[in-house]
Order: C-alpha cells, then structure tokens, then sequence
C-alpha cells in the first residue's frame, strides 16, 4: 500500500480526485442513512430528526446544506394561540 501511495503522491491532479471521490462517498452515506431515517419515521420533526440521526444530520449540514434543507420535513413554527 505504501509503494502506492508513493506513486499516486506524484500526480498531484490524482490527489483532488480522490479527495473528491472520498467527499462524495461521505455525502451519499449521510444523504442514505437521512432518508432511510426519514422514510422509518415519516412522523418524526427535524428535531427528532437532528437527535436521531445526529452525526449525517451535522455532516450534512456543514456540507451539503442546500440538500438537507431540501429534504428535511417543514419546519413547525412555535406559535403561541392567539387570545
């Protein structure tokens, strides 16, 4: 493995692809295990969401923001009924 590694290092362009294909293996995993989340517990808010799933729920959120807000259930505004 270390003979590889020694080779890949110098092709600087085939460093990015695989730092590229490492980032994208992470964001398919987390966008997988949200949905399946999701798709169990259709009932659950994006908090319970947030608690269940926390560690794809972080991960996504500080890469793949636009994604999850997409795909996470409505927000439910805290409203107070009116008097």
């Amino acid at each position: 493995m270390g003979a590889v590694e020694q080779i890949l290092t110098q092709h600087p362009y085939i460093a990015s692809q695989r730092q590229h294909f490492r980032f994208r293996e992470k964001q398919l995993k987390h966008r997988s295990i949200l949905s399946a989340a999701m798709a169990k517990n259709p009932n659950y808010s994006r908090t319970k969401l947030k608690l269940k799933v926390s560690a794809s729920y972080l991960w996504l959120f500080k890469n793949d923001k636009q994604w999850l807000y997409q795909n996470l259930p409505p927000s439910k505004l805290n409203r107070k009924p009116e008097k």
